[in-house]
Protein backbone atom coordinates (compact mmCIF):
# COMPACT_ATOMS: atom_id res chain seq x y z
CA UNK A 1 0.00 0.00 0.00
CA UNK A 2 1.31 3.82 -0.62
CA UNK A 3 0.27 6.98 1.24
CA UNK A 4 -0.46 10.41 -0.75
CA UNK A 5 3.36 10.40 -0.91
CA UNK A 6 3.74 7.71 -2.86
CA UNK A 7 5.64 6.03 0.37
CA UNK A 8 5.05 2.04 0.73
CA UNK A 9 3.44 1.24 3.86
CA UNK A 10 3.11 -2.05 5.35
CA UNK A 11 -0.08 -4.21 5.50
CA UNK A 12 0.76 -4.80 9.79
CA UNK A 13 1.24 -0.75 10.62
CA UNK A 14 0.49 -0.31 14.47
CA UNK A 15 -2.28 2.20 13.53
CA UNK A 16 -4.70 1.99 10.84
CA UNK A 17 -7.16 4.38 10.15
CA UNK A 18 -11.03 3.16 8.64
CA UNK A 19 -13.87 5.50 7.58
CA UNK A 20 -17.39 4.69 7.68
CA UNK A 21 -19.81 7.10 5.24
CA UNK A 22 -23.29 7.05 6.97
CA UNK A 23 -25.90 6.93 4.77
CA UNK A 24 -28.04 10.95 4.83
CA UNK A 25 -30.32 10.79 7.44
CA UNK A 26 -34.37 10.89 7.00
CA UNK A 27 -34.27 14.40 8.13
CA UNK A 28 -31.42 15.40 5.56
CA UNK A 29 -33.15 13.82 3.18
CA UNK A 30 -36.08 15.66 3.66
CA UNK A 31 -34.06 18.64 3.90
CA UNK A 32 -33.45 18.03 0.07
CA UNK A 33 -29.54 17.31 1.11
CA UNK A 34 -27.70 15.52 -0.98
CA UNK A 35 -24.28 13.32 -0.18
CA UNK A 36 -21.00 14.98 -0.51
CA UNK A 37 -18.61 12.17 -0.29
CA UNK A 38 -17.49 10.79 -2.71
CA UNK A 39 -15.39 7.01 -2.52
CA UNK A 40 -12.96 5.59 -4.52
CA UNK A 41 -12.55 2.53 -2.83
CA UNK A 42 -9.74 1.05 -5.36
CA UNK A 43 -7.47 3.50 -4.24
CA UNK A 44 -9.31 4.05 -0.35
CA UNK A 45 -9.53 7.88 -1.09
CA UNK A 46 -12.10 10.26 0.29
CA UNK A 47 -13.06 13.32 -1.89
CA UNK A 48 -15.82 16.15 -0.76
CA UNK A 49 -17.78 17.89 -2.87
CA UNK A 50 -17.59 21.59 -1.41
CA UNK A 51 -19.40 24.08 -3.28
CA UNK A 52 -19.31 22.12 -6.25
CA UNK A 53 -15.75 21.65 -6.15
CA UNK A 54 -13.73 18.88 -4.57
CA UNK A 55 -11.87 18.86 -1.85
CA UNK A 56 -7.92 17.19 -1.96
CA UNK A 57 -8.09 13.85 -1.35
CA UNK A 58 -8.07 11.70 1.96
CA UNK A 59 -6.44 8.27 1.81
CA UNK A 60 -7.50 5.54 4.82
CA UNK A 61 -6.88 2.38 5.29
CA UNK A 62 -9.96 1.26 3.89
CA UNK A 63 -13.45 2.88 3.47
CA UNK A 64 -16.55 1.19 4.25
CA UNK A 65 -19.80 1.92 2.55
CA UNK A 66 -23.41 2.88 4.14
CA UNK A 67 -24.32 -0.42 3.59
CA UNK A 68 -21.66 -2.29 5.35
CA UNK A 69 -22.61 -4.81 8.07
CA UNK A 70 -21.98 -4.42 11.47
CA UNK A 71 -20.46 -7.88 11.77
CA UNK A 72 -18.01 -7.25 8.51
CA UNK A 73 -17.01 -3.85 10.19
CA UNK A 74 -16.27 -5.92 13.40
CA UNK A 75 -13.85 -8.59 11.38
CA UNK A 76 -12.15 -6.00 9.44
CA UNK A 77 -11.45 -3.91 12.29
CA UNK A 78 -11.37 -4.96 15.57
CA UNK A 79 -10.74 -8.61 15.27
CA UNK A 80 -7.68 -8.97 14.40
CA UNK A 81 -6.85 -6.33 17.21
CA UNK A 82 -9.27 -8.32 19.80
CA UNK A 83 -6.59 -11.40 18.58
CA UNK A 84 -3.65 -10.10 19.35
CA UNK A 85 -5.17 -9.08 22.50
CA UNK A 86 -5.85 -11.86 23.61
CA UNK A 87 -2.36 -13.22 22.66
CA UNK A 88 -1.11 -10.54 25.28
CA UNK A 89 -0.75 -7.78 23.37
CA UNK A 90 -1.95 -3.97 23.77
CA UNK A 91 -4.73 -2.93 20.99
CA UNK A 92 -6.80 0.18 20.84
CA UNK A 93 -9.77 0.63 19.19
CA UNK A 94 -11.57 4.55 19.01
CA UNK A 95 -14.04 6.05 16.93
CA UNK A 96 -13.51 9.89 16.36
CA UNK A 97 -15.75 12.31 14.41
CA UNK A 98 -18.19 15.33 14.52
CA UNK A 99 -21.76 14.69 16.58
CA UNK A 100 -24.19 12.33 14.64
CA UNK A 101 -21.58 10.60 12.07
CA UNK A 102 -22.32 7.35 13.52
CA UNK A 103 -19.94 6.66 15.83
CA UNK A 104 -22.24 4.99 18.37
CA UNK A 105 -24.16 3.06 15.69
CA UNK A 106 -20.56 1.65 15.18
CA UNK A 107 -19.17 1.12 18.42
CA UNK A 108 -22.49 -0.15 19.97
CA UNK A 109 -24.98 -1.11 17.57
CA UNK A 110 -27.81 -2.30 18.26
CA UNK A 111 -27.54 -5.37 21.28
CA UNK A 112 -31.03 -6.60 21.26
CA UNK A 113 -30.46 -7.38 17.11
CA UNK A 114 -27.38 -9.76 16.26
CA UNK A 115 -26.92 -8.93 13.07
CA UNK A 116 -26.64 -4.92 14.35
CA UNK A 117 -24.46 -5.83 17.75
CA UNK A 118 -21.51 -2.55 16.95
CA UNK A 119 -17.91 -3.16 17.62
CA UNK A 120 -18.08 -3.71 21.65
CA UNK A 121 -20.68 -6.10 21.93
CA UNK A 122 -18.88 -8.56 19.11
CA UNK A 123 -15.22 -7.91 20.93
CA UNK A 124 -17.14 -9.25 24.36
CA UNK A 125 -18.61 -12.18 22.27
CA UNK A 126 -15.40 -13.03 20.72
CA UNK A 127 -13.77 -12.87 24.09
CA UNK A 128 -16.38 -14.94 26.15
CA UNK A 129 -16.02 -17.36 23.11
CA UNK A 130 -12.45 -18.06 23.39
CA UNK A 131 -12.25 -17.82 27.69
CA UNK A 132 -12.31 -21.74 27.42
CA UNK A 133 -9.05 -21.87 26.00
CA UNK A 134 -7.61 -19.54 29.28
CA UNK A 135 -6.59 -20.84 32.27
CA UNK A 136 -5.50 -18.43 34.91
CA UNK A 137 -3.31 -19.15 37.91
CA UNK A 138 -2.89 -17.44 40.87
CA UNK A 139 0.15 -18.41 43.21
CA UNK A 140 1.74 -16.29 46.18
CA UNK A 141 5.29 -16.68 46.68
CA UNK A 142 6.36 -16.23 50.40
CA UNK A 143 9.15 -17.02 52.56
CA UNK A 144 10.28 -19.99 49.96
CA UNK A 145 6.44 -21.54 49.94
CA UNK A 146 4.31 -21.91 47.36
CA UNK A 147 0.50 -21.60 48.11
CA UNK A 148 -2.59 -21.74 44.91
CA UNK A 149 -4.44 -18.69 46.49
CA UNK A 150 -7.49 -20.53 44.01
CA UNK A 151 -7.61 -23.00 45.40
CA UNK A 152 -10.55 -24.21 48.31
CA UNK A 153 -7.37 -24.42 50.94
CA UNK A 154 -5.28 -21.03 50.80
CA UNK A 155 -3.38 -22.82 53.80
CA UNK A 156 -2.36 -25.66 51.34
CA UNK A 157 1.06 -25.05 50.24
CA UNK A 158 2.56 -26.46 46.96
CA UNK A 159 5.34 -28.66 46.08
CA UNK A 160 8.49 -27.25 44.96
CA UNK A 161 10.40 -29.25 42.72
CA UNK A 162 13.97 -28.91 41.16
CA UNK A 163 14.97 -30.90 37.47
CA UNK A 164 17.80 -30.53 36.10
CA UNK A 165 17.26 -30.39 32.82
CA UNK A 166 15.09 -27.21 32.85
CA UNK A 167 14.27 -24.65 35.15
CA UNK A 168 13.05 -24.94 38.65
CA UNK A 169 9.47 -25.12 38.84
Amino acid sequence: MENLNGDSQSSQENVRVFIRVRPLSKKEVAEGNENIVICDHKDNLIVLKKNGEHTKPFKFDHIFVPTTAQLEMYRMVAFPIVEKALEGYNGTIFAYGQTGTGKTYTMAGNHQVPELKGIIPNTFSHIFSQISRWQLTYLEIYNEEVRDLLSGDPNKKLAIRERKDIAST
